[in-house]
Parts: C-alpha cells; sequence; structure tokens
C-alpha cells in the first residue's frame, strides 16, 4: 500500500486495500504530513487534528476515525 501527499494538500493512496486502508476519507483536506501502516494510515492535517483510517484491530485508528 502507498500514500502520496498531493499538492493541494490532500492524499491519494493505491495499492492492496483488505482493509479499507487506501480508502482515503473524502473530506480529507488541509494535509501537512502522512503515514502508512500494514492496515492503516494516518493523516496530520493542518488544524493539528489527525484522521486515521483502515483496520480498528486492536484500537490502533478507533480514536481516530474520520
Amino acid at each position: 500500500m502507498c500514500l502520496s501527499a498531493r499538492a493541494a494538500t490532500s492524499v491519494v493512496a493505491w495499492g492492496r486495500n483488505s482493509y479499507g486502508q487506501t480508502d482515503v476519507p473524502g473530506r480529507l483536506t488541509n494535509v501537512t504530513a502522512i503515514a502508512a501502516g500494514g492496515l492503516h494510515s494516518l493523516a496530520l492535517k493542518a488544524d493539528g487534528t489527525v484522521v486515521g483510517w483502515g483496520t480498528g484491530a486492536g484500537d490502533r485508528t478507533s480514536l481516530l476515525r474520520a
């Protein structure tokens, strides 16, 4: 799975999507940093909030869901 930040401060993802880790939330904008795990993805927004998507197994994204 791969993530890329776009010039317009948004995110695009591609690759294996077994757990929704490439299903970038549709209204995700103003992204300043991104990170990819094996089963989940994270984005840091300009306002300091973190958005996560993908599997919630083991509570990796339970507090961060978009």
